[in-house]
Order: C-alpha cells, then structure tokens, then sequence
C-alpha cells in the first residue's frame, strides 16, 4: 500500500507541475515594449539565458541502451491492457458495445498523432515534441492506477448496472497491481523513455556526428590534429 501511494503521489504531482506550466506559458502576458535607448545598453544588463537545449545525443544514447528492457517492458504493458480490455469488453451489452466500438474508431481518428505515426514521420522532433512524448508513460501510469475513478467515469459513460460496475472495479484494480508488479520489476529508465524509443530516427538530424554515433553504438570519430604550426 504504501509503495502504490508514493507511486501515486509521484505521478499526480509531476502532472500537476506539468499542466500548470503548459497552463502559464499558454497565459503569458505580452512582454511590455523595450524603453527608448534601451538597444544601446550594454549587453551583459540586458542579456537573456539561452533556452534549455536538450542533449539529444546523450538521449539516444541511453534509449539504446535501455532498448531490450523497453522492449520488455512495452510486451508486458501490452498484455495487461490487452487482458483488462477483453474483461471490458466481455462484461458490456449489444449496446454499450456498439458504443465502446464507436469510440475506439473516433479515437483512432483523433486529431492526435499515436506513436506509430510519429514513427513512420522523418522530421526532427522539436524540443516540445520530445517532452510532450516524456508525459505520455506518466499520463498512462495515473490512468492505469486509477480505480476509483475510472469507475466511475466509465460507469457513467456506459450506464454500467451494479453488477457490471463491481466487475468493473475488480478488472481495474487488477490491472492496477499487475502494472505496479511490472513498474517494480522494470529497470529504469525504460519507463520514461518507453514512448520515446519508437521514435529514436527522429531525435538527430542526419549528418550529427555525435547523435549518429549514439544510435549506432559506435564513438564519433575524432578529429584530426592539425599540423605543427597550422590551424
């Protein structure tokens, strides 16, 4: 009990810190124009800190050596969601399974692009790219461990009678214990870069020497020294 509320705790508090700095950014007030005179400063008053840059070859680095515990990992998260929806789904009526089908259709055309789709792309991802990417395993750990709620919110949806509501609670909370099993018995950080490795082509530019080298395993070579007494 006390390792699922730390777990819990831990997630809840790194998507509340998320959504209220996407909420900020998204609200920022428009920055007030510069004073008259102001371009003539010196530039160590007026100087602004470079944005976060993201180490992309250090990333790809540590995807690659994490593949086979990812690799891991995602075949068991497959088959405890896979499992959990075959229960779903075999507690459901004709009609609320017309309805689960409707959804799974709407949500497969959704203006979101899933995993296999960012994957199949060939353009750098930006740096917003990669840390929405981050989220996606702690958004899919608060749904998986979420019982309660996900009961009711899916009770209501489908207007689910007791009977179906308790058999619900019960594949819920079996999902929940068996994702935990498998967060504790997984090596970090598979976890978090789990949605990241689908789409490692996409981290570097062609032609990055260092990223290049990272995703092949292999050092960059080293540059030549220069001539005695040239540059």
């Amino acid at each position: 009990m006390q390792r699922f509320l730390i777990f819990l705790f831990t997630v809840v508090v790194f998507a509340a810190g998320y959504a209220t700095r996407s909420w900020t950014e998204q609200n920022q007030p428009l920055p007030a124009p510069p004073a008259p005179g102001s371009e003539f400063a010196p530039k160590d008053i007026a100087k602004v800190g470079p944005p976060r840059t993201e180490d992309r070859a250090d990333l790809i680095a540590r995807i690659q050596r994490s593949m086979a515990d990812i690799s891991t990992y995602q075949t068991r998260l497959q088959a405890i969601d896979a499992k959990y929806q075959t229960g779903f789904v075999a507690l459901l009526n004709a009609e609320q399974k017309s309805k689960y089908d409707e959804r799974n259709k709407r949500f497969a055309q959704g203006p979101g692009p899933g995993i296999d789709r960012l994957a199949a792309e060939t353009s750098l991802l930006s740096s917003d790219d990669i840390q929405r990417l981050r989220q996606i395993p702690l958004m899919g750990a608060l749904n998986r461990i979420s019982v309660a709620d996900r009961t009711d919110s899916l009770t209501d949806e489908y207007k689910l009678d007791a009977d179906q509501k308790a058999r619900l609670k019960a594949l819920l909370a079996n999902r929940r214990q068996e994702f935990l099993d498998l967060i504790d018995t997984t090596p970090a950080p598979s976890v978090r870069l789990s949605s990241l490795a689908p789409v490692v082509g996409r981290l570097a530019q062609p032609g990055d020497a260092k990223a290049d080298a990272a995703k092949s395993g292999n050092k960059p070579a080293a540059k030549p020294a220069p001539a005695a007494g040239g540059k």
